[in-house]
C-alpha cells in the first residue's frame, strides 16, 4: 500500500502527504453529496481500527495553522497542538 501510494504521489509530483489530503477531501466531497447516517446508526469503532499519517513538515504546519485559526479567541490559542507557537 505504501509503494502504491509512493508510486502516486511521485507521479503527481506532489508528496506522500498532499496526496493523502487531496483523497481524503475528494472522500469527504463525496459522502457529503450523500446523506450521513445518523448518530444512533453509527456503530463504535475499535481503538484498532484508527490510522496513523505522517505528514510532511510542511503539511503539519499548514494542519496547525488551520487548527489554531479554528480554536483562536484573539491571539489565544485554545488547540492542544504541540506545535502552536501563540
Amino acid at each position: 500500500m505504501k509503494t502504491l501510494l509512493r508510486t502516486f504521489a511521485a507521479d503527481e509530483r506532489i508528496t506522500e502527504s498532499a496526496l493523502v489530503r487531496q483523497l481524503l477531501e475528494v472522500m469527504l466531497r463525496r459522502s457529503a453529496a450523500e446523506a450521513f447516517p445518523k448518530p444512533q446508526t453509527l456503530e463504535k469503532v475499535s481503538r484498532d481500527a484508527r490510522l496513523s499519517v505522517r505528514l510532511a513538515p510542511e503539511d503539519r504546519i499548514r494542519l496547525c495553522e488551520s487548527i489554531c485559526a479554528r480554536h483562536a479567541v484573539g491571539d489565544l490559542c485554545l488547540s492542544s497542538c504541540p506545535a502552536c507557537s501563540r
